[in-house]
């Protein structure tokens, strides 16, 4: 082979070795394993996986200790945002429905004291009662928003804490605006909603999360209805909330409609 094929291949060679040790994560950010006991052909199933994840669980560890020393020449280059999604995802699943929806607050130039109030599900693009065969690119990338932001609120909590300083406060501000793209995404598509006077005064960023229940139960079919038809009025766009404007609340307010917590995260304000 030539030289630039040799040097082709080891870089292809280097990326996958790269990806496949990050795929294997830290022991304590596995779930413990646990058995729960269920009736039938279920049970007999969720027995043999039980013990097949137990198996697993104890090997994991020794297997992360080994890549070690491979780990710390593939970290950088992973960490330079090539591939830093985990293969967990079966082993630590969300513990909660997610839903992410935005508030548009319009004002008009000519009066002041006229004023709308829309709002818009983003998250989920598609309603979650129907058969989702294909998932949309924009689900991912407000995902991806909120995992920039998780990550980054873990590593604050993580340093040792001290009184609030300038640069603490900026780098609260910089994490707050992985939401900045999505927020304005979402004013964008919204032109077309806008009288030729009107403007958005405030867009307000909010995330909803409705608790799932233990494996083995369902959460009860009422409730769940109840939920659905809190968002449905707003699952196909920007649509009119039919209630008074309410006084400007302040980020991390929440609000509850049927089983679902809304929290207010990001603010918008051109």
């Amino acid at each position: 082979m030539s030289r630039q094929h040799w040097l082709a291949s080891f870089l292809i060679a280097y990326h996958l070795v790269a990806l496949s040790v990050a795929s294997v994560p830290h022991p304590q950010s596995l779930n413990e394993v646990t058995a729960v006991r269920n009736s039938g052909d279920a049970g007999l199933w969720t027995a043999l996986l039980d013990r097949l994840a137990a198996a697993l669980a104890s090997v994991e560890p020794s297997l992360f200790r080994a890549l070690q020393p491979v780990a710390r020449l593939t970290t950088p280059y992973i960490e330079a945002g090539v591939g830093t999604q985990q293969w967990n995802m079966f082993s630590n699943p969300f513990k909660e429905d997610n839903y992410v929806r935005i508030d548009y607050f319009l004002s008009v130039e000519r009066d002041p004291r006229s004023s709308r109030h829309l709002r818009e599900l983003i998250l989920p693009a598609d309603r979650e009662q129907h058969v989702r065969l294909v998932r949309r690119f924009r689900d991912k990338a407000i995902f991806n928003a909120f995992e920039a932001f998780s990550k980054g609120m873990a590593k604050r909590r993580e340093t040792p804490a001290g009184p609030a300083s300038a640069p603490d406060r900026l780098e609260a501000d910089r994490l707050l605006r992985s939401f900045e793209p999505v927020t304005r995404y979402f004013r964008n598509r919204l032109k077309v909603h806008l009288a030729p006077d009107e403007r958005v005064a405030r867009a307000e960023l909010w995330y909803g999360a409705a608790p799932t229940p233990p494996r083995g139960q369902v959460t009860a079919a009422d409730v769940v209805e109840a939920r659905l038809k809190a968002i449905e009025p707003f699952h196909d766009g920007p649509a009119l909330v039919a209630s008074s404007a309410p006084a400007i609340r302040p980020r991390g307010a929440t609000e509850q409609e049927a089983d679902l917590v809304w929290t207010l995260l990001y603010v918008d304000e051109p």
